[in-house]
């Protein structure tokens, strides 16, 4: 018995020690807080298309961020310093995505935030699924400090360039390659029985577009909205054009 008490006290010892008037806590990555650590505020988080976003939290130095799909996590817990993720690269299945983001503290002074409440939903559908995983599957080599897309996709053997016609995606956005190195610009392209615009550098355009003096709808995925209304709320016909 006199072992398990003095065993006891050891835990106790070694997970706080009186310090003053505050207590000691160390966690289990060994970092320190007291009783005086003044916990992070819980980050605000929205998203922007793909990208998981939330507000900036003072004395914060970096963020973790969950994703999950349909309730469930995909992947391992992303650490950045950014205060914004793009969770394309995730979205290889059709599903409602969801994010949760919590500050992380350095140091005793501060603790770090609680998880935030579980994002909206952003649903993937089969199509742009798919796309995703072609891209992520796709071995694409790329010159530096390009400024335009296409400057260089597809395979070098020798002098020989085997150029892969579909979608591309860089930092930038999404863009569409022919088979011949080229790619559309300023335009509607028909695709996959959708259609597309991309703008004057090449790269598709989501929301509204405005084109021969009618405004059409781009939804998440880049496709034209028609027949249907738009998430603000305006009417667009068979054809796609907006009806104020």
């Amino acid at each position: 018995m006199r072992r398990l008490v003095e065993a006891a006290a050891v835990v106790c010892l070694s997970l706080s020690v009186m310090t003053g008037n505050g207590l000691t806590v160390y966690g289990a990555t060994n970092t320190v807080y007291t009783s005086d650590s003044v916990e992070l505020e819980t980050p605000g988080i929205w998203w922007n298309e793909s990208k998981a976003e939330w507000d900036e939290v003072e004395n914060a130095y970096q963020y973790e961020v969950r994703i999950y799909r349909d309730g469930y996590r995909v992947g391992d817990t992303v650490k950045t310093k950014s205060t914004k993720y793009d969770v394309r690269s995730r979205m290889t299945r059709a599903g409602e995505y969801t994010f949760q983001v919590r500050a992380l503290a350095k140091g005793s002074k501060y603790k770090n935030s609680s998880w935030s409440e579980l994002s909206d939903v952003y649903v993937v559908d089969a199509e742009f699924a798919k796309r995703i995983e072609e891209s992520n599957q796709q071995a694409v080599a790329s010159v530096s400090g390009g400024k335009e897309p296409g400057d260089f996709s597809g395979s070098q053997t020798g002098q020989t360039v085997t150029v892969t016609e579909g979608w591309k995606l860089d930092n930038t956005g999404w863009w569409w390659q022919n088979a011949d190195g080229t790619y559309p610009v300023n335009q509607w392209r028909y695709l996959g029985n959708k259609w597309y615009f991309f703008n004057e550098s090449g790269y598709m355009r989501t929301g509204w577009v405005s084109w021969n003096g009618a405004w059409y709808y781009c939804d998440g995925s880049g496709a034209m909205l028609t027949d249907t209304y738009t998430p603000d709320g305006y009417y667009v016909d068979a054809n796609g054009v907006c009806k104020m």
